[in-house]
C-alpha cells in the first residue's frame, strides 16, 4: 500500500529536503539523497492516507552478537558484532559503550573486518548481562553483551600421559584396548587432559571422547592417530586383484556427547566410517573446539572402487557403495552450539563437514581439500545459526548450507570440477508445491485439498509472493492438515488476490570479499532472503547465478538480495531465458537474478557497481 505516499522528506540531522519518489508503486519507490548531505544516517518521512512512514537509512541493523564462547565472549575475551550498515564510512570509526554498575565505558573496535562484522577486545568483567549501545560512526542501537566464564576452566586440569599410561607409540602395536582403558578412566574421573606425545598411534576400532576431555598432541606430523582396516575381510583375487568386501562402515571412529577439545593431532586412515560424531538432534553438544587438527583419509581406498572389479558392475558397484558407505562417511557429523574449528587442514574423500546442525559455530583458518573419490559430490557444511566461516580454503568440492546469521569472509574457492562446476549451492530448502490464494482466517490460512503439504513444518514461512501484502512473511507455528498457522499477524492482511506459499526460508547471509578460481558459480536458488555478496574476486569462474527456482517440491523465491561491489572476468553474455547448465552456453562468468520455473520469483533484488570484463 505504498502507492498513496506523498510530502517526502529527508533529514541528514541538521536540515530537512523534500525528496521526489520515483517508480512509486504498491511494493516499491526510490528516491536521491541530496548531493549536499554528507555522508551519514538520513531520516525519511512520508505521509498516505493511511498514516506516516518513516525510517532511517544507514541505521545499524545488528543481527548477531559471537564471541570467543559462543553466544557470550569471556572477561578479557572478545566479541563480534554482525549484521548490516555496520560500518557506513571509514572516516567515521565504530564504537561500543557498556553501561556499567560504576558508569559507561566505551570501547575502540580491535577490528573493523567490513561492513557486516565488528570485532572488540571485551575488558575483564564478571559474568553477566551488560546493556550497551552500538554506534556505527553516525547513529546506534541498543544491544546486550553477555559476559561468561570459559567453559573449560570448569574442566579437571589432571593430565594423562599416553605414553606413560603405557599406550604403545611404535605405530605398530595395536593402541585401541589401551585407549579405551585409559578414556574410561579419565571418564570416571569427570574428565582431564590425555597427552599424546611426539610418535604414531596405531588404532583398529572406534574410542569415545569422555566429557570435559581435552586431547592434546603435539602438532601437525608429530602426534599422528591412525587406523588401518583390519575389521575388513580380504576377498580372494578373482583377476588377478585382491578385493576387499564392502562391510558396513562405523557410524564413527572418534565419537562423543558434549564438552570435549582436540589439538595439534593428525589423523590418518585408508578405509573407516566418519572421523567425529558429537551430540544427537535430542541431546545437543555443546563447547566443542578443534584446533590443528590435520586430517588425510580415503574411505574408498581399494580394488572395490575402480572399474577393474569384476564382481560389481557399475550400477551395481554404486548401490553397494550407497549402502556401506553413504552417510558415514561425513568427516563431523556435530549437533551442537559453540564449536570453534581453527587452523585445520582437512584431506577428506567423503562429505567433510555433512550434517553440523549447530548453533553459534566458529570456523577460521581451515583448508579443507576433496580426494575427487567420494560417493556423493556435493559437500555441504549443514544447517548452521549464527555462524562465522572466515580466512579459509577450499578447494575441489562444491559446498553449500542452510540456516541464518551467516558470516562467510575472505575465503578462497578452487578448482571445482565437479558437480556441475559449483562453487556454492544452497538447493537443500524445500517447501511445498504451490504458490497461489489460500483461505484467510486470522492466523490460519487453508490451501486447496490438492496441494501436497508435507513439507510445510513449523519453523518454515508462510510467504506472500504477489498481490495484496506482497513482500512479507511470518513464521509457521503449526501445520494441521492443510491448515498453516502464524505466530503473528501479518502488517497487511493478504485477501483474495494474495498469492502465497510455505517454504524454508534462509536469511541474513554476508559473502563478503570471497575468491573464486576455476571454481564455478555462487548458486542462490531456494529461499534466499536478504543475503549479501559484497567483494567477491570471480575469474575463470561461473559468477553468481541468483534465482527463485522451483525445486525438491518447493517454490523457492529469492528475496531483498544483494550483488554489489563484485569484479567477474572472464564474462560473457548469459541467455537469461536459459538453463545455466544449458551445453549452447559458453560456461564463463555471469550475473543472473531471474525466475526460473513455475512459480518462482525474484523480489527485490539489487546489483550495483560491479565490474565484468
Amino acid at each position: 500500500d505504498l502507492e498513496g505516499l506523498r510530502d517526502a522528506t529527508l533529514s541528514d540531522g541538521r536540515r530537512t529536503q523534500p525528496v521526489v519518489l520515483q517508480q512509486l508503486c504498491a511494493q516499491s519507490f526510490k528516491f536521491t539523497v541530496p548531493e549536499t548531505f554528507s555522508p551519514g544516517a538520513f531520516a525519511f518521512s512520508a505521509q498516505s492516507e493511511a498514516g506516516k512512514a518513516e525510517f532511517l537509512l544507514n541505521a545499524p541493523v545488528v543481527r548477531w552478537l559471537q564471541g570467543d564462547e559462543g553466544e557470550g565472549a569471556t572477561g578479557g575475551g572478545w566479541l563480534r558484532l554482525n549484521g548490516e550498515c555496520m560500518r557506513v564510512t571509514e572516516g567515521a570509526p565504530p564504537s561500543l559503550t557498556l553501561r556499567l554498575p560504576d558508569g559507561e565505558k566505551a570501547l575502540a573496535p580491535e577490528r573493523v573486518y567490513d561492513d557486516y562484522s565488528v570485532g572488540f577486545a571485551m575488558p575483564a568483567l564478571a559474568p553477566g548481562a551488560y546493556p550497551a549501545r552500538y554506534c556505527n560512526g553516525f547513529t546506534q542501537t541498543d544491544v546486550t553483551v553477555k559476559i561468561v566464564r570459559a567453559a573449560e576452566e570448569e574442566w579437571p586440569a589432571a593430565v594423562y600421559d599416553a605414553a606413560a599410561e603405557g599406550v604403545p607409540t611404535d605405530g605398530r602395536n595395536d593402541c585401541t584396548d589401551a585407549l579405551r582403558a585409559l578414556f574410561a578412566r579419565v571418564e570416571a574421573a569427570g574428565g582431564g587432559v590425555v597427552r599424546f606425545p611426539k610418535g604414531r598411534f596405531h588404532l583398529t576400532g572406534c574410542l569415545r571422547i569422555p566429557r570435559r576431555c581435552v586431547i592434546r598432541g603435539e602438532g601437525y606430523r608429530r602426534t599422528q592417530l591412525f587406523w588401518t582396516d583390519e575389521w575388513q575381510r580380504k576377498l580372494p583375487a578373482e583377476d588377478g586383484w585382491p578385493h576387499w568386501e564392502p562391510l558396513p562402515l562405523p557410524e564413527a571412529m572418534l565419537t562423543a556427547e558434549s564438552d570435549f577439545a582436540i589439538e595439534g593431532i593428525d589423523f590418518s586412515a585408508a578405509r573407516l566410517g566418519g572421523l567425529l560424531a558429537a551430540g544427537t538432534k535430542e541431546c545437543p553438544a555443546r563447547n566443542v573446539r578443534l584446533t590443528g587438527v590435520r586430517v588425510n583419509q580415503n574411505a574408498f581406498a581399494g580394488n572395490l572402487m575402480t572399474a577393474r572389479h569384476a564382481k560389481y558392475n557399475y550400477p551395481e558397484r554404486c548401490r553397494v557403495l550407497g549402502e556401506t558407505m553413504m552417510d558415514k562417511t561425513d568427516m563431523l557429523r556435530i549437533f551442537g552450539e559453540n564449536v570453534r574449528i581453527v587452523d585445520c587442514d582437512f584431506t577428506w574423500s567423503g562429505r567433510p563437514f555433512s550434517n553440523l546442525h549447530q548453533m553459534r559455530n566458529l570456523l577460521i583458518r581451515n583448508t579443507a581439500f576433496w580426494g575427487k573419490t567420494a560417493v556423493d559430490d556435493w559437500m555441504p557444511l549443514g544447517t548452521l545459526h549464527n555462524a562465522i566461516i572466515e580466512d579459509c580454503e577450499i578447494r575441489e568440492w562444491t559446498t553449500g548450507f542452510g540456516g541464518d546469521n551467516i558470516y562467510f569472509a575472505r575465503t578462497r574457492m578452487m578448482d571445482v570440477i565437479d558437480n556441475n562446476r559449483e562453487a556454492f549451492t544452497t538447493d537443500i530448502a524445500t517447501g511445498i508445491d504451490y504458490a497461489g490464494p489460500a483461505v484467510c482466517e486470522g492466523l490460519r490460512f487453508t490451501f486447496p485439498d490438492a496441494v501436497e503439504m508435507t513439507n510445510a513444518a513449523p519453523g518454515s514461512k508462510l510467504c506472500v509472493l504477489s498481490g495484496r501484502g506482497a513482500g512479507q512473511y511470518r513464521t509457521v507455528k503449526a501445520v494441521s492438515g492443510h491448515t498453516v498457522s502464524i505466530e503473528e499477524p501479518f502488517a497487511v492482511e493478504p485477501d483474495e488476490s494474495s498469492n502465497l506459499t510455505v517454504n524454508a526460508m534462509f536469511s541474513n547471509w554476508y559473502f563478503v570479499n570471497l575468491t573464486l578460481d576455476n571454481a564455478g558459480a555462487l548458486q542462490f536458488y531456494t529461499a534466499q532472503n536478504n543475503t549479501v555478496v559484497d567483494g567477491a574476486a570471480i575469474s575463470r569462474s561461473g559468477g553468481i547465478g541468483g534465482w527463485g527456482q522451483f525445486v525438491y517440491g518447493g517454490v523457492a523465491n529469492n528475496w531483498y538480495n544483494s550483488y554489489i561491489r563484485n569484479r567477474f572476468s572472464d564474462c560473457n553474455y548469459y541467455h537469461m531465458g536459459g538453463w545455466y547448465m544449458d551445453p549452447a552456453l559458453p560456461g564463463s562468468s555471469f550475473l543472473s537474478a531471474s525466475a526460473y520455473g513455475r512459480g518462482t520469483v525474484n523480489l527485490c533484488c539489487l546489483m550495483r557497481g560491479n565490474t565484468m570484463t
